[in-house]
């Protein structure tokens, strides 16, 4: 097992050697900082605020159902000490519903907004390896790799400004 943990760990630092060998020797090699390119573009901006727009009657559902949710805890709370057995029964099991409501429309919330999102960014992730792609074959790049991936590059292999202006085209 140790010798297949070495193994693979040699393997990985050839690898990087032979990776970083040859971004020294060629220069063939871009940085691209994707999180800059996305925070800044107006298309992602527009498209997060149609998503918001999509989900915010969802969201103002699950606020109303959490407020009358408190407001039947506090009800409850307020007079449990003069109801009968039975009122309490029936305030606890309407307190449990309340909440177990809550938690699905949460989850199927979280699960709606999560898959809108992944569609629109699979969306942009294309966009992004088409305008890499164009400018790798505009400055005769082998390679545009992510800026979160290096550890070092030198500023002139950042090609984030010129990948943006390709992607907001």
């Amino acid at each position: 097992m140790k010798k297949l943990i070495l193994s693979a760990t040699v393997a990985a630092l050839i690898g990087v050697a032979s990776m970083s060998a040859m971004a020294a020797n060629s220069g063939l090699v871009g940085v691209v900082n994707v999180q800059k390119i996305f925070m800044a573009s107006p298309k992602v901006a527009a498209q997060k605020k149609t998503l918001m727009a999509k989900f915010a009657t969802k969201k103002d559902q699950m606020q109303t159902a959490q407020a009358k949710l408190k407001t039947m805890l506090a009800k409850y709370k307020r007079n449990r000490t003069v109801m009968s057995k039975t009122q309490q029964q029936q305030a606890q099991t309407q307190l449990a519903g309340q909440q177990t409501k809550i938690m699905q429309m949460g989850q199927l919330f979280q699960q709606e907004a999560a898959q809108a999102q992944a569609k629109a960014m699979g969306g942009f992730i294309k966009q992004l390896q088409t305008a890499a792609a164009s400018v790798a074959k505009k400055d005769h790049l082998s390679m545009i790799i992510p800026a979160h991936a290096v550890i070092y590059s030198s500023k002139t292999m950042d090609v984030t400004s010129d990948v943006a202006k390709a992607f907001n085209g």
